[in-house]
């Protein structure tokens, strides 16, 4: 990711804090970095208002334009997190697998969410895998979008803070805790607890400061890793805490390393130039512009994203040339030849810019074939196994019987309806070989008719 820039915003209650980055042949370069004090008085509407302000001075200071990659947090409170175990069969079309099923996973309707699914931990040797489902309301999300829009610049990515953070932390080569270790972040008047293990979010936790009446900040922090510990009890929980954050003073690092004999270690911002702790997340953020991360995480869809700057690869371009060009001088070529060798560089810079732009006009249209096709291959399937069940039931409940409701959930489905004689019904659907353990789910009752009332339930086998 030669010469991208990239902005990282970080928006909190209170505050919003900016890093900006730039890449060159000399590594990572820190361009600029401030954090801004909101007056807490404001309503939301002038809150937005404020973060526009402040976003459209430091772009502006820093001749930030649209073709820079820029990534924004927003508050945790509004971002639902899930870990699903599932079979290791649906990792193949994880997306698509977790999308069908939203509505199981979280309160809300896929088509109200934008969302974000990652693999934290494969080969457990029990055929599951275990996956992190991050999903934030699309209402909650229209704000920051329009703060971009109207400051001209667009959005490359939104994500959580913990995954900003996760970036951020891993980033320090010489970063304590080997594979495992707990992360612990004190925000704008609030606590967020992080589990990771090789470089992956395994849990995460948010902790309002001050909730529970008499409660200090380093008892907040203590509880906090307990949590953390007990959530973490089956996977070998890590006894090294890495903390970050403007609260995290010498006091409260040296009372939490007391009360349980834990290993304390302060995340060192300074050692990648950052002013103060709190500006980590935004720092986390703007890395995912100019070099790969360990966690992607992005709640836009693809449409919603601004379009990555190919100014990296023209200019990469243009020193090829350059190179071409010095070396033609300094075998003492002709004028005459190097001007025929400039005209054939641009006329192949020309082809390969359209080939190029060929290739990923391609490129998407496949991966849209491929995500209809995925799509379509998931109904299919979903309605063939429906219809075999309804058909063996319809085989099995004698003409006596009817079915009034039928739903089917994972392995196991109920039907209920009205038969002359309910008890009847079990031996026939147990002789089944789909179905096993058939038992009532509610006593049976009779109508007005002398007809049975039943409500069963089966195991698909």
């Amino acid at each position: 990711m030669l010469f991208q820039s990239s902005l990282g915003i970080h928006v909190e209650q209170d505050r919003v804090g900016m890093v900006f980055l730039k890449s060159s042949f000399k590594g990572i370069v820190l361009g600029d970095q401030t954090t801004v004090v909101l007056d807490p008085s404001l309503s939301p509407e002038e809150r937005m208002e404020a973060v526009s302000t402040q976003i459209r001075n430091f772009a502006e200071a820093n001749r930030i334009t649209p073709s820079s990659e820029i990534y924004m947090t927003i508050p945790r409170k509004e971002i639902l997190y899930r870990w699903i175990d599932l079979p290791a069969a649906a990792g193949e079309n994880l997306r698509e697998t977790i999308g069908y099923e939203m509505e199981k996973f979280t309160p809300f309707p896929s088509d109200a969410l934008h969302f974000d699914v990652r693999v934290v931990q494969e080969d457990r040797g029990d055929g599951q895998i275990r996956v992190l489902l991050l999903a934030v309301r699309k209402k909650a999300v229209e704000p920051f979008l329009d703060v971009m829009r109207r400051n001209n610049l667009g959005l490359s990515g939104i994500e959580s803070v913990s995954s900003a953070l996760v970036n951020a932390v891993t980033s320090d080569k010489e970063m304590p805790g080997g594979n495992g270790k707990m992360v612990l972040f004190s925000g704008d008047g609030h606590l967020e607890g992080m589990v990771l293990r090789k470089n992956q979010l395994l849990f995460s936790k948010f902790l309002e400061i001050g909730a529970q009446p008499e409660e200090t900040f380093a008892d907040a922090a203590f509880r906090m890793t307990e949590e953390l510990r007990e959530k973490t009890a089956e996977e070998d929980p890590p006894s090294s805490v890495l903390c970050a954050g403007d609260l995290f003073d010498d006091a409260v690092l040296r009372d939490l390393g007391e009360r349980k004999n834990l290993r304390i270690d302060r995340v060192n911002s300074s050692s990648r130039g950052i002013q103060s702790p709190a500006l980590l997340p935004a720092y986390g953020l703007a890395l995912k512009g100019v070099r790969k991360v360990p966690l992607n995480i992005n709640f836009l869809p693809r449409e919603l994203r601004k379009k990555a700057s190919r100014a990296g690869l023209y200019i990469l371009f243009a020193l090829s040339f350059l190179v071409l060009l010095s070396t033609a001088g300094w075998l003492g070529s002709s004028i005459a030849h190097q001007r025929m060798l400039l005209d054939r560089l641009d006329g192949e810079l020309e082809t390969l810019t359209r080939d190029v732009q060929r290739i990923e006009r391609l490129g998407d249209k496949v991966r849209t074939l491929e995500g209809e096709i995925d799509y379509l291959n998931g109904i299919a399937a979903g309605r063939v196994r429906v219809l075999d069940l309804m058909k063996e039931l319809a085989e099995r409940i004698p003409e006596t019987a009817w079915t009034q409701r039928f739903s089917l959930s994972g392995n196991t489905t109920e039907i209920e309806g009205y038969a002359d004689a309910a008890s009847d019904l079990l031996p026939l659907l147990e002789a089944s070989p789909r179905f096993g353990n058939a038992g009532f789910l509610s006593p049976i009752t009779k109508g007005r008719d002398g007809k049975e009332r039943f409500r069963i339930g089966l195991k698909i086998q």
